[in-house]
């Protein structure tokens, strides 16, 4: 089960995964990550692809599993509340629910939350998430932390990349224009763990940041194979 997306289909996979994870009870949101898809560039054109795609990583005081990975696809709607130390609040979650209708799938941490009622959907108080897909995944504790560097014309690729390797092996997998960073010390200031540029449609060069050591590899090292 690790490193493998498991999309939700059915109703018994919803129930897999909320029974799986005990409901998140006693759990906390330790990141998200969201890519809309859409960009402008350097010429003002305008590309549009509306993934919307949110990751969001849980931990929990559970070993079995103690952490796992939701990734919504074209997402919806996003309401949180944020937790601050001066709110002098608990910032665990108490209990929460993967749950769907004819159209959506929703995460929300209201246990009475109806998904065929849409007077829930517009209360402000409600923490949910709305997507039209959703997978999830184990995390190990060993999966390491990618940031790929793309030069504007080749941001296509760079997202064919980035999902091979979410697809396949990696945890996180974040990317960056070299138009706003092209330097190897910002992927070490940010702690990743591998950096990528794409040099060309043929290659890219591979930076493992502990060691130094560096590696240039065809794409089809990295675009269609598990590594």
């Amino acid at each position: 089960m690790d490193l493998i997306w498991n999309e939700i289909v059915t109703e018994e996979d919803i129930s897999n995964l909320n029974n799986l994870y005990g409901y998140f009870e006693d759990s906390v949101i330790v990141s998200m990550n969201y890519i809309s898809g859409n960009s402008i560039n350097d010429e003002f054109v305008g590309d549009f692809h509306g993934n919307n795609d949110l990751r969001i990583m849980f931990q929990r005081l559970d070993s079995n599993p103690f952490s796992i990975e939701l990734w919504f696809a074209h997402t919806k709607q996003i309401k949180f509340l944020f937790v601050n130390p001066s709110d002098k609040c608990q910032m665990d979650i108490m209990k929460a629910k993967v749950c769907r209708n004819n159209n959506s799938i929703f995460w929300t941490m209201w246990d009475e939350f109806n998904p065929y009622n849409e007077e829930h959907q517009k209360l402000n108080d409600v923490v949910f998430v709305e997507s039209e897909c959703l997978k999830w995944r184990v995390i190990k504790a060993n999966m390491i932390k990618t940031l790929i560097y793309f030069p504007p014309e080749y941001k296509n690729l760079a997202l064919k990349i980035r999902e091979n390797y979410i697809e396949h092996h990696h945890g996180e997998v974040d990317l960056v224009s070299e138009t706003d960073q092209n330097n190897i010390e910002y992927a070490r200031k940010e702690k990743y763990d591998e950096a990528i540029f794409i040099e060309n449609i043929d290659s890219v060069v591979i930076h493992d940041i502990k060691s130094g050591y560096t590696n240039r590899c065809s794409i089809s090292d990295v675009c269609y194979h598990g590594r």
